[in-house]
Formats: structure tokens, sequence, C-alpha cells
């Protein structure tokens, strides 16, 4: 079975996802029928070149006996019985990943609400200044399905790509086909890999872009990057041995894996120093197609983190958006990062039941020297999470109410708020708000944390008496394992 047609069908949905999400934004149709619009001319455009960019399947590239013979040997099973154990946690169980659910989603429920990408209102400068690839690959489930339950599939498939582009990518380089069939399995098994395969965490799925783009790279060399015999059936072959193109096709599509690398983390970008040096020896076959190369880049880029880039510099004067985050996020000292990291693998050996969790997170660092610790403390950020915390003063609004406000420290989660999706919006509001400013926005009910007003130095009281507010409900809700249970409130503007 060759993985290549899968592959390319992954980078050239996840290419066209980001395109339709910048595009249609700029027309003001990030709607349901501009995307139908998008996909009509898409494929139309497609088809017409495919051919350019090497979309030819092999003639029974799906091979089901081939297939059955391969899944009989144990450790090929076993990977097929996480797979679907990973498939059954995500199907059936709802999202609980905080970062989703504190930025990525509500971010994109607000793009989905106003009809294109916008800088929102919030102190949670996340939901600006952050890369958009996986929130593209999601908008468009969001607003076909109106629910979050599908977006697991996008690391889901993600993580079924690993072990073929595994393969590939080592006998490439020169790794025995006999030991790379045994990693193919092994490594995509790794504890991130693995916990984020039915999950909307954005770490993990861009592996595959990093593993497409050195690939597609490899392919493109003038001389076989691995002259062993390609490995027999029983040990996985994947159909395309390891054999030099000297395609354009095969460049091109490693740029576009590269830029959508950059677009779905901009702390992916030091990935590109690797992709280079595989590129590099065969940019003579980039420049015999200079027009189509020059395309392709300007794709590549359109996908990529530039797009953020630039508006970041628009919006706050700085490219990364560093100038937003708090204290903790730019890495001061790298050699912290390494030793930091290091420690930080101790929660791999944490049992799944911990009932001293709490004793632990609360001492751990002081069995460890000061000289270890303080820098720790000086360049990393605390935080953790909980699932759909506001449930119960979401069931205190009005059902018919379109528009919540929501007055949050900007790590507290508020997507409880959006469900379900597209029933109303969520319009954040700055403790420097005027009364005046909150109702030009047609806000009426606002959901406060207790908590937040406290930390910046104002009482429930003094802030409803500011804005002639009455408090409808409360509740005690622990967003994050840092700040602890927290109180919150339903209040309506007189």
């Amino acid at each position: 079975m060759s993985l290549l047609p899968a592959v390319k069908l992954w980078i050239w949905v996840s290419v066209l996802a980001s395109l339709a999400g910048w595009s249609l934004s700029a027309l003001g149709a990030l709607t349901r029928l501009g995307y139908v619009v998008f996909g009509f001319a898409a494929a139309a455009v497609f088809l017409a070149g495919r051919k350019a960019f090497g979309w030819e399947a092999p003639v029974g590239w799906f091979n089901w006996r081939r297939l059955q013979r391969r899944f009989r040997r144990w450790l090929p099973a076993s990977f097929a019985l996480l797979s679907l154990l990973v498939f059954l946690g995500g199907a059936l169980y709802p999202p609980s990943n905080h970062a989703g659910f504190t930025y990525r989603t509500p971010r994109v429920l607000h793009w989905l609400m106003a009809g294109h990408w916008h800088w929102i209102h919030t102190p949670d400068y996340r939901m600006n200044d952050r890369a958009c690839g996986f929130e593209w690959l999601t908008a468009p489930l969001i607003l076909f399905t109106k629910t979050d339950r599908a977006l697991f599939l996008i690391n889901f498939l993600s993580f079924l790509l690993l072990p073929g582009l595994t393969f590939s990518v080592f006998t490439r380089l020169g790794v025995r086909p006999r030991a790379a069939w045994y990693w193919m399995w092994l490594l995509p098994t790794g504890y991130s890999f693995l916990l984020q395969a039915g999950s909307t965490a954005n770490d993990t799925f861009p592996t595959v872009y990093a593993l497409a783009a050195v690939d597609f790279g490899l392919r493109a060399w003038g001389r076989d990057a691995s002259p062993r015999r390609p490995p027999s059936a029983s040990h996985g072959r994947l159909g395309e041995a390891s054999l030099p193109s000297r395609r354009a096709s095969d460049l091109w599509l490693s740029i576009l894996a590269a830029g959508l690398l950059t677009g779905a983390k901009a702390s992916n970008l030091t990935l590109l120093l690797p992709w280079a040096i595989v590129v590099a020896p065969s940019l003579p076959v980039l420049l015999r197609r200079p027009l189509a190369t020059a395309g392709v880049v300007l794709l590549a880029g359109a996908v990529s983190f530039l797009p953020s880039a630039a508006l970041n510099v628009r919006y706050c004067g700085d490219w990364s958006g560093l100038s937003l985050e708090k204290q903790g996020m730019d890495m001061k000292n790298p050699l912290v990062g390494v030793w930091g990291n290091a420690l930080l693998l101790l929660k791999n050996f944490v049992p799944p039941f911990f009932p001293l969790a709490g004793k632990w997170n609360a001492s751990a660092l002081t069995v460890l020297p000061r000289a270890v610790v303080e820098p720790m403390k000086a360049n990393f950020e605390p935080g953790f999470h909980r699932w759909d915390s506001l449930a119960q003063l979401r069931a205190t609004l009005p059902k018919e109410l379109r528009v919540v406000g929501f007055l949050g420290h900007g790590d507290d989660v508020d997507i409880s708020l959006w469900r379900p999706f597209f029933s109303r919006r969520v319009e954040h509001i700055l403790l420097q708000d005027t009364p005046e400013q909150i109702r030009q926005r047609h806000i009426e009910y606002i959901v406060v944390s207790g908590g937040y007003l406290a930390g910046s130095g104002m009482q429930l009281a003094e802030w409803l008496q500011r804005t002639g507010a009455e408090v409808l409900g409360k509740a005690t809700v622990t967003q994050t394992v840092t700040r602890g249970p927290q109180p919150w409130y339903v209040v309506r503007l007189r």
C-alpha cells in the first residue's frame, strides 16, 4: 500500500483550509456559502493542475490483502489497537484541552460569527497573536457541524500517517529497512503523540508536516539516499522504495509542508533549519521552473506564519506577539530551557492515579537546589485545566440571549458560554471599559470572575456600582490549578 497519495492529500487539505480561511476573511465571506464556493473553485484548479504537482495515484495503491498481512504482525496490530482506542476516546468523549477551550476554539467562533478574521477585543492575547493553522482546519468543521466533537479527527488522521512517514524518512536517510520497520510503529506511540492523537491539542499534529517536508525533499535528491534494498512486504513495504525522483513537484510539496509547519505553531520555525539542509542540494531542480516555483513559494507563505506575523506587526508592533505575552513565555536563557525541560520529564513517571498530586505540586521544587529552581521560575510559565467549567452559570442565562459579556483573566475559559455553538456570541470586556462602551455592544448579561476583579485590586461591589449591574447568580469554579477555586457571577446591567 502506497503512503504517498494520503500524505499529498493531507498536505493539500491543510493548504486549502488555511488559504480558504485567509482569503474568505479578506472578502468578509467566512460563511458556509463562502466555503462551498471556495471548494468548487479549488477542485477545478486542482483537477487542472494535478499532473504538475505529481498527483498520480498508482494503480492498486490500496491492497486490502496486503494490509491484512501487515497487521497480522504484533507491532502493526498493536498500533492498530491503539489507533482504535484513540478513535473511540475522541468519538465518545467531548474535548477537554484547556488551550483549545481558552482561545483556539473561541477565536474561531468569533471569526465565524463575524464572517472574517479580526483582532478580538479581549485580555487573552493568545486569541490574536498565535498562529492560525490548526484553527483554519477546525473552522469548516465547526461551521458545518456546529460542534467541536469532530475536531479530534485532525490529530487522529495526522497520527495515522506517522508510521509510514517515519519509515520513509528513516530509510532515505540510510537507516536499514528492518530497523526502520520497527521504529515506524514505536515512535508514533510516544507519550505526547499518543495522548494528543485523539485530542484538540495542536502540539504534535504538525509532526506530519515536518516529516513530509523532509521526505519530499529527500525524494528529489540526485542520488538514492538509501541504496540498500527496500524491505519486503512482510516488513511493511510502502510501495515507494527509496528512489530519487528529481521532480520539481516533490520539492514544491516539500516547500508547502514547510510552510504549513510554521503556520501551525510559530515555535516550529527552528525546524526549518534541518529542512533547508535537505532541500538545498536540489535547488537547481527548482530553478528549472522559476515561475511555478515562485507561485508555490507565495502559496507556502500564505499558509505559513507570515500572515499572522504581519497582523501582529500591525496590531501590536511585534511580529512574534511576544510583546503581549506574559512573563515566562519568552525564554531568556536557552540553557535553562534545556535543564528545565529535562526535569519536567519526571512527569512521565507519575502514575495515572496519584492522590498526592496536590502535595507534590506544592513541594516538588523545594527538594531542588535554589540555583536550579530560581532560573526555572524566571523562564517558565505555570498553568493547567477543567471541562465545561461554567455550565452552571450558563444555565442561568436566558435561552434566547444572543450576546453575553465575559470579564475574566486572560487564561480563563469562556467556551462554556458559546455552547451550543452559534446560539450566542461571547464578547470580552476589559476592566477599563465604561458602562457606555459595554452597552454599545448590546451586552446586557455578563459573566464575571471574582478572582480576576480581586487580583486587579477591585471589589465586586465597587465594579457593580460603577457599571450599574446586579448579581443574578454565583458559582465557585476551578479553571486552573494555579488559582484554584474562584467565585464567578452572572450579572445584568440595569
